[in-house]
C-alpha cells in the first residue's frame, strides 16, 4: 500500500477512535472538544492523501491553502493524543469526585487546544 494511503488511513484512524471517546463522554464541552479534534484528524488525512507534487507547488508558490508542513502535522497528532488522554483523565476525576484535579486537568486542556489552534491558524495562513 502506498505511503501516503497508509498516513491518510492512520488518520482516519485516530478520527474514529476520538470520536469513540468522544461518545463516551457526559460532558457537552469536552464531547465538542474531542468531536473537534477528530474533525482535525479527518483534516490531516485529506492532506495526506493530497498528491506529493501539487504540496510542493503550494510550497513553492506560497501557496498553502491550509494543509500543514510534516512538522505541523506531527505536532498537531502529539496535542490531539495529549488532549484525548486529558480528556479521559478529566472524565475519570470528575467521576472519582476529584474537584481539584479535574480544575487542574481543564486548566492543562485550554492550553493544548490553545496551541493546537495556533498552529492550525499559521498553517492556514501558511506563515509557519
Amino acid at each position: 500500500m502506498p505511503l501516503i494511503l497508509n498516513e491518510a488511513l492512520e488518520w482516519l484512524d485516530r478520527a474514529e477512535q476520538a470520536r469513540e471517546v468522544a461518545g463516551q463522554l457526559t460532558d457537552p464541552s469536552a464531547r465538542k472538544a474531542v468531536l473537534e479534534l477528530a474533525e482535525s484528524f479527518d483534516r490531516l488525512a485529506r492532506a495526506a492523501a493530497t498528491p506529493t507534487v501539487l504540496r510542493r507547488r503550494e510550497l513553492q508558490t506560497g501557496q498553502h491553502r491550509g494543509i500543514p508542513t510534516p512538522e505541523e502535522q506531527a505536532r498537531i497528532t502529539e496535542l490531539q493524543d495529549l488532549l484525548i488522554e486529558r480528556f479521559v483523565e478529566q472524565r475519570e476525576a470528575a467521576a472519582e469526585g476529584q474537584e481539584e484535579r479535574v480544575k487542574t486537568v481543564e486548566a492543562d486542556i485550554d492550553s493544548l487546544l490553545r496551541e493546537k489552534e495556533e498552529i492550525e491558524k499559521w498553517a492556514a495562513v501558511g506563515s509557519a
